[in-house]
């Protein structure tokens, strides 16, 4: 495993303070002795070329020493036995060292050893790079410049004495003329004394090592570090003083952070005046006190083994930490699994602030900020294949053959590289039959040394977090945090605390973007496992998941109380019985969910455990729940698609800790009975009951309910008032057709669906919903008004009024829009087909719209103050026969006007500048057929070069790309297409980078095709706003060519012709300027439906 902790340690004069990276990696003693790859290389850093009679016993003694203080790794030859000849390993020793340096001295040139050294020296300077340090040691440089004084007199020597050295002369000359006419030379006559000379020597080399990567062989295998190390150390920021750094490095075991902290570590060591990689602190402490381990830290960074510091507290004595305040200090704490540790171990608070890396994200928000924090991720895909392909066929790449086996442990490991490193080196060298059966023993039994690492986290946990890990693992993919949290506390667990713990330790990840809970595959097969050990026999165990498992316990009746969980799910395995009394021995099962799976009850189960919490079963195959079922205990009741006719043969149960209820698509419900007793109930979904007839006027007294779904319970007449609700936020009543009238309303509701039912009037309560965000109308064709006081709601966002009876005409018109104007709020406006024939001025009222639609209406014009509507981004005027005139709007970044036969005029202004695109731009002006011709030859000759192949300057200054289709149709109504490319820059160095980059264009036409009779043309924008590969790379490169292709997603499309465009900066002002002075309403326009005039003038079709 390597020493427990490697360190060096120099004295300053100046007055710094101490710098610390405390580093608390993955708790596993792979990832650990792994570590000391990167801080202690197989080749040295530096060579040093000397004359020994010369220096050996003093200048060459003091510099050795400095160096070594510093960490850096140094050869000195003067342990090998000299011969005749260089052997092969001290010329392979230069040739890997990093730096060499040559001391000339006085005797230096007596020395055919020390000439033919360095001719080996000059030979990896002039080869490969190698950096060179001269030193003059008393002698005067210009001495072997020249080759003249001592050193002639010496090479005359030496080729009198060994009239075999001749052939060696011309070489020796070289090298003493190249090397010593180096500027950076350092000179000891130019310098005060030894001591400094040797400092200067010592801080050239930190800088230069300071730049350059650590062992290549090493390196070559760490796929995708460097990225990591740049990120972490601009994260510590080394180069400003008078600071203490504090950073955590955090991720799930095995992910490499003990690496990544190694290689920073090596990277940046030679920039303090002491350091100290501690390892495996946490298993250290176990085996000698906190004390001990601080004592050999701070003798360590001190350099004094003799040291006696006789504190046995928490803070050092002062003597000490003057000493200590006089350095410049980089500590690594690796594996630290609790942040009081390291108060002790830093040895004192106030001098270091302290940081760790760790699967545990709380231990380091205890001792350092949260945006100090950096997460290792796991590797994308093409960083694993290449890793696992290092390991698994030593090269970079699968063999032929491999490919498809080696993409199923991609999946597998999910980017981790310890298990892409065990897995790769296991399967190496093996036959694919090997590999098909490995990968399919992989499914049912974990890898034992990737699980003992990984197991290592799950440990450490509490009851409370083993409970919550282990249910999470054996039956949930992936769930909504809110959810599961729910979920938990029904089974007593300590849910949001316990959930935020497994996050924080790496062992769940909080996907913010999408709300939800997942886990690393890794993770949830070493739970899994866990649960497999309890109990040889599947009805002993705590948790089922395995089909066969469960089928095994249901026909041999061998349930026991030790089963709290089953999770039956779609599986290609056989259906089994369930006899009725199948749940009889499992007192204790709190979680019982059955979705796809086909069962044969020949009898139904006639019951079902007390302590159930949560019951799922898709299509419920029997008309109602067990009798002898005492929901008491039940929080989650979900039935979909069930067959039940009512819940309960018999008395109504009492369900006092029930809070969701899904029944939703049970076509044969007839009702729900009263009184209904739920007093803790939040969600009750019935959405698409067709046969339920009423609601309970006993749900009044769910005073909890937040969400009532009703959704197309198209038998439903008459529903009892919903005052009582307080708490009641969203009612969707879309589709229930035979509702006539509106229930009242509580005055909290934010989400109310009315939409495709017979209502005729809104209830004045709605007046009251000061909450109400989204209010939805569509297809109310019997609501012919809307009330006075929906001026009042001044919170809604949404309103969507979509071909309802709502009369836009006359007087009752305009009193309509003028209720509508006053909703300051709201954001989206849907009023297509509602037979609205003019657009009033008051509509630039609306100043917080974002999304408008009047598609479908009979309106002739748009009136001009729609550009107030500066929030604008969708607009939609789809099949409006009669409008021919689009003023200037405001900056919309999807619009349609598909259909719009009598269209001629658009402003070219009233679209985004391409500039300023943060996101995709839709205009769709299919079917247009009267848009004019004379800005066509602008688009298509000005802006598309019809080529496969493009070589641009200035890269930096350049947009994006336009890409343009033109096509004809046949019997489709949508197209798709994707153009793919690999841009190649070249720096002002000659270096090459590539930039892969695709687009996809999919695209849906709103007129019937049979009107479509022309060719159209299609255009797409590309922007590198935010490929920040190529925003990094087009800062400074020469010149970027790109080669294209592209692929229709349906082969009855007929491409007629195509090409790239790349749009500059200067060239988009330019045209924008040209705009702004045009004043022709007839040159002002952008046109996009007849194609021949672009055809014509396309310099190449493909």
């Amino acid at each position: 495993m390597g020493s427990s902790f490697s360190s060096s340690a120099s004295t300053s004069s100046r007055r710094t303070p101490s710098f610390i990276i405390n580093s608390i990696a993955a708790s596993s003693p792979s990832s650990t002795s792994s570590q000391q790859n990167p801080s202690e290389p197989n080749n040295h850093e530096v060579f040093i070329n000397f004359r020994g009679k010369d220096i050996r016993d003093g200048f060459l003694s003091f510099l050795f020493e400095s160096l070594k203080e510093k960490g850096i790794d140094t050869f000195k030859d003067e342990n090998l036995q000299k011969g005749t000849e260089i052997t092969p390993a001290l010329k392979q020793t230069i040739q890997e060292s990093c730096i060499s340096i040559v001391i000339f001295s006085k005797n230096y040139a007596d020395s055919p050893w020390c000439l033919d050294e360095l001719v080996v020296i000059n030979e990896c300077r002039e080869k490969s790079g190698q950096i060179v340090l001269p030193v003059f040691y008393r002698v005067d440089p210009s001495d072997v410049q020249e080759l003249r004084g001592p050193f002639a007199r010496a090479l005359a020597r030496l080729l009198k004495d060994h009239s075999d050295s001749s052939h060696n002369l011309g070489g020796w000359c070289h090298a003493l003329k190249t090397i010593s006419n180096d500027l950076s030379a350092f000179v000891s006559n130019e310098i005060k004394n030894d001591q400094m000379l040797v400092q200067r020597i010592v801080n050239r080399v930190s800088e230069i090592l300071s730049h350059m990567p650590s062992n290549a062989s090493y390196h070559d295998k760490l796929v995708g570090i460097d990225s990591r190390v740049e990120e972490v150390i601009s994260l510590l920021d080394v180069d400003v003083n008078n600071r203490n750094w504090r950073i955590g490095i955090w991720g799930m075991a095995g992910i490499g952070k003990t690496t990544l902290a190694g290689i920073v570590f090596s990277q940046i060591k030679v920039k303090f005046d002491a350091h100290c990689f501690v390892s495996n602190v946490k298993v250290q402490i176990r085996k000698e006190t906190e004390i001990v381990l601080r004592d050999k830290i701070i003798r360590s960074l001190l350099g004094d083994e003799y040291l006696k510091i006789g504190s046995p507290l928490l803070v050092l004595d002062d003597w000490i930490m003057r000493r200590l305040q006089k350095k410049k200090v980089l500590i690594v704490f690796d594996d630290v699994d609790d942040s009081n540790d390291l108060d002790l171990l830093a040895g004192n608070s106030s001098l270091y602030r302290k940081g760790s890396t760790s699967t545990d994200r709380q231990v380091l928000r205890n001792v350092c900020h949260e945006e100090h924090i950096y997460q290792v991720k796991g590797l994308i895909y093409k960083e694993a294949l290449q890793l696992f392909s290092l390991h698994a066929f030593h090269q970079n790449e699968p063999k032929e053959g491999y490919v498809l086996l080696s993409k199923e442990v991609i999946r597998y490991t999910q980017g981790n590289p310890l298990a892409l490193k065990v897995l790769g080196s296991s399967l190496y060298g093996k036959e694919k039959e090997y590999w098909e059966s490995q990968l399919l023993k992989l499914k049912s039994i974990p890898n034992k040394r990737i699980q003992d690492v990984l197991k290592i986290s799950y440990d450490g946990l509490d009851s409370n977090e083993q409970s919550i890990f282990l249910d999470i693992a054996c039956l949930f993919l992936w769930v909504e945090k809110p959810g599961i949290e729910k979920i938990m506390e029904s089974f007593g667990f300590f849910a949001r605390c316990g959930i935020s713990s497994l996050i924080d330790k790496s062992l769940l990840t909080d996907d913010k973007y999408n709300g939800r809970i997942e886990m690393h595959n890794l993770l949830r097969q070493m739970g899994k496992e866990i649960v497999n050990e309890e109990c040889k026999q599947p009805g002993g165990r705590s948790r089922l998941w395995n089909p066969e498992d469960i089928s095994h316990v249901f026909k041999t009746n061998t349930g026991t109380d030790k089963i709290e969980c089953i999770s039956l799910e779609i599986s290609n395995a056989r259906a089994f019985e369930i006899s009725s009394k199948a749940f009889v021995k499992m007192p204790n099962l709190r979680f019982l969910r059955i979705y796809g799976f086909e069962l044969i009850l020949p009898d139904g189960p006639d019951f079902l455990p007390e302590e159930l919490r949560f019951l799922c079963w898709n299509s419920y195959p029997l008309k109602s729940l067990p009798l002898k079922f005492c929901p008491n205990n039940l929080v989650e009741l979900h039935l979909p698609d069930s067959q039940l006719k009512q819940l309960w043969d018999g008395d109504n149960k009492l369900l006092k800790n029930l809070k969701v209820m899904h029944l939703s698509g049970s076509l044969s419900l007839l009702r729900i009975s009263d009184p209904f007793q739920a007093p803790n109930l939040e969600v009750l979904c019935l959405s698409s009951c067709s046969s339920l007839i009423d609601i309970p006027s006993s749900l009044k007294y769910s005073t909890k309910l937040a969400q009532l779904d009703l959704e197309y319970c198209d038998s439903i007449r008459s529903l009892p008032s919903f005052l009582q609700l307080e708490n009641l936020e969203m009612l969707d009543l879309n589709g229930c057709r035979k509702l006539e009238e509106c229930p009242e309303l509580p005055c909290n509701l934010r989400d109310l669906n009315l939409s495709k039912t017979e209502i005729k009037q809104l209830p004045s309560s709605i007046g009251n919903c000061s909450q109400l965000v989204e209010l939805s109308l569509s297809e109310c064709t019997e609501l012919e008004n809307l009330p006075n006081c929906i001026g009042q709601l001044q919170s809604l966002k949404k309103l969507d009024a979509t071909g309802s009876g709502i009369n836009f005409k006359g007087c009752k018109g305009l009193t309509v829009w003028l209720l509508l104007s006053g909703l300051n709020s709201l954001q989206k406006l849907y009023l297509g087909n509602g037979g609205i024939s003019e657009i009033p001025e008051s509509i630039g009222s609306l100043v917080s719209l974002k999304e408008l639609d009047l598609e479908g209406n009979d309106f002739e014009s748009i009136p001009a103050s729609i550009k107030q509507l500066s929030h604008l981004e969708t607009l939609r005027l789809d099949a409006r026969k009669r409008l021919r005139y689009l003023p200037e709007l405001p900056g919309t970044r999807s619009f349609s006007a598909s259909n719009c036969t009598s269209l001629e005029f658009v402003s070219f202004s009233s679209f985004p500048k391409a500039e300023t695109y943060d996101r995709c731009i839709e205009l769709n002006f299919d079917n247009c057929i009267k848009l004019g011709d004379n800005v066509r030859l602008q688009i298509r000759e000005a802006l598309f070069s019809a080529q496969q192949g493009l070589i641009l300057e200035r890269p930096d200054r350049m947009l994006g790309f336009y890409f343009a289709v033109v096509i004809n149709f046949q019997d489709f109504d949508c197209f798709a297409y994707h153009t793919s490319g690999i841009g190649n820059f070249e720096d002002k160095s000659g270096k090459m980078y590539e930039y892969d980059f695709d687009f996809h264009f999919d695209f849906h036409f709103q007129s019937p095709i049979r009107e479509l009779d022309s060719k159209h043309f299609l255009l797409g924008y590309k922007s590198f706003d935010h490929e920040r590969n190529f925003t990094r790379v087009s800062l400074r490169v020469n010149h970027f060519s790109v080669n294209y292709s592209l692929e229709t997603e349906d082969s009855s499309v007929r491409v007629i012709n195509c090409g790239i465009h790349p749009i500059y900066r200067e060239e988009y002002r330019k045209a924008e300027r040209r705009n702004e002075r045009r004043k022709e309403p007839d040159k002002d326009i952008v046109e996009a439906a007849n194609t021949e005039l672009w055809e014509k003038n396309s310099r190449q079709r493909l």
